[in-house]
This record gives C-alpha cells, structure tokens and sequence, in this order.
C-alpha cells in the first residue's frame, strides 16, 4: 500500500470517528504522520538504530554532507561572479556604451573578442 493511500484511509477512518464534528486539518496531519512514524519505528527500527552506527553509512553519510557543501560554495561563487560580471558589464556600458557593451559580451562567449580593436573604434 502506497503512503498517500494509508494517509486517505486514516482521514477517513478519523473523519468517521469524529462524526459530524470534523477536525482540523493540521490536526489530521499530525494524527497520520504520529501513526505512520509509529508504524515505521515499529517495523524498522533495529534496522535504522543499527544502520547509524555502520561504518560505511557513516562515511556515504558526510559525503553527502561534504557534497552540498560544495554545491552551496558553487553557488556562492557563481552569484559573485555574475554580479562582478555585471559591475564589468556597466562599466564597459558607460565607457563605451550599450551597444559596444553588448558586443563585447557576445564577442567574449564566443571567443573572439579583441580588445584592441574596440579601443580603436572609440
């Protein structure tokens, strides 16, 4: 049976019981997952209890610790760069105006970009 599927089948259970007085919806949500938690703790608690001290889940455990680290670090550079970019950006925009700035933006992506013959059409 599907979690959604016990979830609807303990509302409505709740909701018979409760009759005409219906109750919350928070309060049905913390009736469930208190239920579900309970069930899963009962079937799979050794298992879990015994899975935290392994050796090896331990280690798989701070690698994915250690890898969203890296991912928020690539964000945060990733968001530093574009606002340097965009610094460089209204720099060139006011120096040599938007038109030039744009294609020097295009210039760079694709790899052709010459300084030098810019500065001569200024």
């Amino acid at each position: 049976m599907k979690i959604s599927e016990f979830k609807n089948l303990i509302r409505e259970e709740i909701n018979n019981v409760a009759g005409k007085q219906q109750l919350r919806e928070g309060v049905v949500d913390k009736i469930i997952a208190a239920i579900i938690d309970k069930v899963v703790k009962v079937k799979y608690g050794k298992y879990f209890d015994s899975l935290h001290k392994d050796p090896e889940y331990i280690e798989a455990l701070k690698g994915v610790k250690t890898a969203a680290d890296r991912i928020n670090m690539a964000g945060e550079r990733a968001v530093k760069a574009k606002q340097q970019w965009q610094k460089t950006y209204d720099a060139y925009a006011k120096q040599y105006g938007k038109k030039a700035a744009d294609r020097i933006v295009a210039q760079t992506k694709a790899g052709t970009y010459d300084p030098f013959k810019l500065a001569s059409k200024k």
